[in-house]
């Protein structure tokens, strides 16, 4: 099995980037971030609002994450964050690592899932509230993106050792 070094779990909140990412940097032995804490207080304070984050708000977040991929290329890393956008998904595949050793799973869950699990965690900015903007937001990776990019699409509501399977399996080269 030869995976990327870097796996990105996106989605919305509520999808289980976090549990996911946690659970597959574990069994495959890679490190873990979460790229949630490397938005600002500003940021965390706007998203509780339940306002949505602008691209020109994202960028310079995106651009963190994407310093510590760069400078860190010899470690391997699974990375939970929405990258709810093509051009997001972009910009976290840009950069030294050639595009090929980089994945990008996407956690797809109903919203109505998103709303329960969103509802049950405590002391995390994203709230139900911010549902509504992610999902206006959230741009499904196209057939040519899945196939170009290694953008894949995974079932948020599996079980979660499922999802690491099914997320090993879809990023393998």
């Amino acid at each position: 099995m030869v995976l990327p070094s870097v796996i990105i779990i996106g989605g919305v909140c509520g999808s289980g980037k976090s549990t996911i990412g946690k659970e597959l940097a574990e069994r495959i032995g890679y490190a873990f971030l979460d790229a949630d804490d490397l938005h600002t207080d500003e940021a965390k304070a706007k998203m509780g609002r339940a306002e949505s984050l602008s691209d020109a708000e994202r960028m310079p977040w995106l651009a963190r994450i994407s310093e510590i991929l760069n400078a860190n290329t010899d470690e391997k890393f699974v990375v939970a964050c929405s990258a709810l956008k093509r051009k997001y998904r972009s910009a976290l595949l840009n950069g030294k690592r050639s595009e090929r050793d980089k994945a990008i799973v996407m956690l797809v869950v109903p919203e109505e899932i998103l709303r329960q699990r969103t509802a049950q965690r405590r002391g995390h900015f994203a709230n139900t509230n911010l549902i509504p903007s992610q999902l206006d937001d959230l741009e499904l990776p196209s057939q040519n993106e899945q196939e170009e990019s290694r953008v894949v699409i995974v079932d948020g509501t599996q079980k979660v050792d499922e999802i690491v399977e099914e997320s090993i399996r879809k990023t393998e080269n």
